[in-house]
């Protein structure tokens, strides 16, 4: 499972909040935001909680699961 760091940038850029702003809101470092939005790290859940709150999305949208992690149903 990985979290989709682009659509975190996406909706901060859409939602006119610059890093710092937002990493206030999230309870982050500037840092750390820029690190998710780059995909080098992602945010814990209770941050995802925080950051689909924001954006008023569910964290599953947040979510991008690989083919090989999917459940191989039809083998």
């Amino acid at each position: 499972m990985r979290v989709d760091g682009e659509l975190i940038r996406e909706l901060r850029l859409r939602n006119d909040y610059g890093v710092e702003e937002f990493a206030q809101k999230v309870g982050v470092t500037r840092n750390t935001i820029n690190s998710w939005e780059e995909n080098e790290t992602k945010p814990d859940s209770c941050k995802l909680f925080k950051i689909a709150y924001i954006f008023d999305y569910q964290m599953e949208d947040f979510i991008v699961h690989s083919s090989d992690e999917l459940p191989k149903l039809f083998e």
